[in-house]
């Protein structure tokens, strides 16, 4: 499956791609799904998190790793949880903002845990969830 979300952020794309970047924004980031994040090791391309996240109620631990960063243009993300997640962000500078472009691939298995994440998909929460991570991502960028 493929989702796409967009949003234009009213900050310089050197800006908005120090905090999406940044392992330590991200429980802001993802306010509500992460509850910790219990390991990063190095920083940019190749770094990894274990964090615990919630789903339908449910927590879990999952892994993300930073496969490519471009600064101020992009950032690509695995995430490894119930199922394997490819996030990537594109950021395109314009005069006085930063236009986001989210784009989340992903299979949905029907086996096991897999059965909570297909409901969880079905029921529109992936695309809730993507429209609350990029409205937090223009919020902490504005606030600054």
């Amino acid at each position: 499956m493929r989702l796409e979300g967009r949003i234009t952020i009213g900050a310089p794309a050197d800006d908005v791609f120090s905090v999406v970047s940044n392992i330590s924004f991200w429980p802001k980031i993802f306010e509500g799904l992460i509850t910790d994040i219990s390991e990063v090791t190095p920083t940019g391309a190749g770094v990894q998190v274990i964090w615990t996240y919630k789903v339908m109620g449910i927590k879990l631990k999952g892994k993300a790793i930073l496969e490519e960063t471009s600064p101020k243009r992009r950032l690509r993300v695995r995430i490894e949880a119930i199922s394997e997640f490819l996030w990537t962000l594109n950021l395109k500078q314009h005069k006085d903002s930063t236009d986001l472009l989210s784009v989340l691939e992903y299979d949905v298995p029907r086996k096991g845990l897999g059965k909570l994440l297909a409901r969880w998909t079905e029921g529109g929460q992936v695309e809730a969830q993507m429209e609350r991570v990029l409205a937090n991502i223009k919020r902490l960028m504005e606030e600054r």
